[in-house]
């Protein structure tokens, strides 16, 4: 089963500029190093600047597409390198905490009206074995330095479909393990 995104220009325009920002960050933070050489105080700015590429880089790592199979699921994020990660390399299959509560979302109610509005719901997967950049999402997510992925009903399609097969991958990779 392979995942797509709902709307994927706007996903691609999103990803486009994600990647944008963090370079634009970048060199600014270049350029505030090379004019702390003349005034101390640019350093620390260069540092605050620094502290946002995390965040600039979250929509580029959060949601990739994903691809299942019997033996694991095919992670393939638009920037990054695409990876193959076995079901029992999943350590947790838990509620993702960074999406906005139903109540704070009255600008997206009336954007797409009351009738067409669902609340933001998701699930992140803890897998370790993902490269380090991943580690990002975890420690926004709140769970630590884990990498992780996250699956939500905003970003992927079929949601439903895609968090029933992968709680079942996840119980059956877990009873076969108590065998």
């Amino acid at each position: 089963m392979h995942s797509t995104h709902p709307h994927p220009h706007l996903d691609t325009l999103a990803q486009y500029s994600a990647l944008v920002l963090a370079t634009l960050l970048l060199l600014a933070t270049l350029a505030l190093v090379a004019l702390s050489t003349a005034a101390g105080a640019f350093l620390l700015a260069a540092l605050l600047t620094l502290a946002f590429v995390p965040f600039a880089l979250l929509p580029t790592l959060s949601t990739p597409a994903l691809t299942l199979s019997a033996a694991g699921l095919r992670v393939q994020p638009r920037f990054w390198r695409a990876q193959f990660v076995y079901w029992d390399q999943v350590r947790a299959f838990v509620d993702y905490p960074l999406l906005p509560p139903p109540d704070l979302e009255f600008g997206r109610r009336a954007l797409v009206g009351r009738k067409n509005y669902t609340p933001a719901r998701g699930k992140m997967l803890l897998i370790p074995a993902l490269p380090w950049y991943y580690r990002f999402g975890g420690w926004l997510a709140g769970a630590g330095c884990t990498p992780m992925i996250a699956i939500t009903n905003r970003s992927h399609r079929p949601y439903d479909d895609l968090i029933e097969q992968i709680a079942t991958h996840l119980s059956g990779q877990a009873s076969g393990a108590s065998l």
